[in-house]
């Protein structure tokens, strides 16, 4: 799956952004939402920096991941997309540097749109193989929408999950939302 998302063309990686980006931007709960955490896109991941730059805009609380080297996820606020503000970690990843930023309280993130390479009709995940989401997901309210952005390429019907994976509450791919909870009704949106 990694190796079809490297190999996707630009102009489909840009369209397909722009269209997940606008579902977004349109979406109840983002415009409720005072703290979102999004992230910086990688190696072809659904781009976020629209998505980003409209948070700031908006006067809410943009809130990125710093990894630490124990692969923990700590939520860094970004005031703006300078790069001063930023750093890349050792995997390549454009991540908010800790010097510069803030640290942010989970409990006040409000939305949290996160990446991932296969996910499947349940809302399971499969990133790269550390857990960081799964163990950082457990901090925030049950209730704090969980949106894994994703091609529909991405999604399966099933993948292997295990007790301590959690799931995204929806999916947000260049076709629409798709809320798991109405998948387990059999509906879909």
């Amino acid at each position: 799956m990694m190796k079809k998302r490297n190999e996707l063309e630009p102009d489909f990686v840009t369209g397909a952004s722009l269209t997940i980006t606008e579902t977004i931007l349109g979406s109840r709960e983002w415009k409720s939402a005072k703290t979102v955490m999004l992230y910086s896109s990688f190696k072809n991941e659904p781009g976020t920096e629209i998505l980003i730059r409209e948070a700031l805009r908006a006067g809410k609380t943009a809130v990125l991941p710093f990894t630490d080297p124990e692969f923990q996820i700590i939520p860094y606020i970004v005031p703006s997309l300078e790069e001063k503000y930023f750093q890349t970690s050792p995997l390549g990843i454009r991540e908010p540097s800790p010097a510069a930023c803030e640290r942010a309280n989970p409990e006040k993130i409000d939305l949290i749109l996160f990446p991932g390479v296969v996910f499947d009709q349940s809302g399971n995940r499969i990133g790269f193989g550390k857990g960081c989401y799964d163990r950082f997901l457990r901090k925030l309210d049950p209730d704090v929408p969980r949106w894994a952005l994703a091609y529909d390429f991405q999604v399966l019907e099933h993948i292997p999950s295990e007790k301590t994976d959690i799931p995204a509450s929806a999916l947000v791919t260049e076709t629409g939302i798709r809320n798991i909870y109405l998948n387990f009704c059999g509906l879909s949106i």
